[in-house]
């Protein structure tokens, strides 16, 4: 028997392999949607079809719904809550600044030092927000079955683009204050483009995993002013090496010490 369940399941692995998979919004009803919206079933429909077309309008309605989401990225149905890691992030920062001192009397290490607590503060709230969402990680369920198809879906990808254009300016916006407020320049090579889609599909990827096994991403590193232990995320080393690796000093005696501890 074990042997026949065998063989089928590579079977059916050899389906998925030519027929993709498919993400099916079934919690989704356009009825419902009017029903606590207070609007008349007979106008919903009408919205999205023709007079009586009930099944029309509900695909119409489901496929919109999808766009929305992948648009949107949201985290909430709320528009506040939907900017909540971001306003969270710019909170922390906030904190932080008030209290820098001027970085051009500090030595090269103690700059590491503030560069390191930026790094830690504006990387624990935005993911854990995100991962606590069904929402937010719908979305990601929708991304990745738009493209496990034979032809992927457009529409849907088309959203997406849109959505991570929105989601990169909100925090290329941070990332560039931070450059400057830090004598932080690109080097040649690379683009603000590139720096952020890099941290995004950093922080998407660990956001998703966290949702399976976050203990796994948390560690300990011996960053404290007097070497003394301090708790990072994976994403918050992930941001320290991009840093590392896509920026440099403007000012050559004003350089940032972020070598390994």
């Amino acid at each position: 028997m074990r042997h026949v369940e065998n063989e089928l399941l590579e079977h059916g692995m050899a389906q998925v392999a030519r027929s993709g998979v498919r993400v099916a919004l079934e919690g989704v009803s356009l009825i419902d949607a009017a029903r606590t919206a207070g609007v008349e079933r007979s106008e919903a429909i009408q919205c999205w079809s023709g007079p009586g077309e009930r099944d029309e309008a509900e695909a119409q309605f489901t496929e919109a719904v999808a766009q929305r989401v992948l648009e949107l990225r949201p985290t909430s149905l709320s528009h506040s809550g939907a900017d909540e890691p971001l306003n969270e992030v710019l909170d922390a920062f906030s904190l932080l600044v008030e209290s820098m001192p001027d970085m051009a009397t500090l030595t090269p290490a103690e700059r590491g030092q503030w560069v390191r607590r930026f790094i830690r503060a504006g990387t624990g709230p935005d993911s854990a927000v995100e991962v606590d969402s069904l929402l937010w990680r719908s979305c990601f369920a929708l991304a990745a079955g738009s493209v496990a198809q034979p032809q992927p879906d457009v529409s849907r990808r088309d959203a997406w683009i849109r959505g991570d254009a929105v989601t990169s300016t909100r925090f290329l916006n941070i990332y560039s204050t931070l450059a400057a407020l830090f004598g932080l320049r690109l080097r040649s090579c690379y683009s603000w483009d590139q720096f952020t889609l890099a941290v995004r599909a950093m922080s998407e990827g660990l956001g998703l995993r966290a949702t399976v096994d976050p203990d796994r991403q948390l560690l300990s590193r011996r960053t404290g002013p007097d070497g003394e232990r301090e708790s990072w995320s994976l994403m918050a080393v992930g941001f320290e090496a991009l840093v590392r690796q896509f920026f440099e000093a403007e000012d050559p005696r004003q350089l940032i010490d972020l070598r390994h501890e």
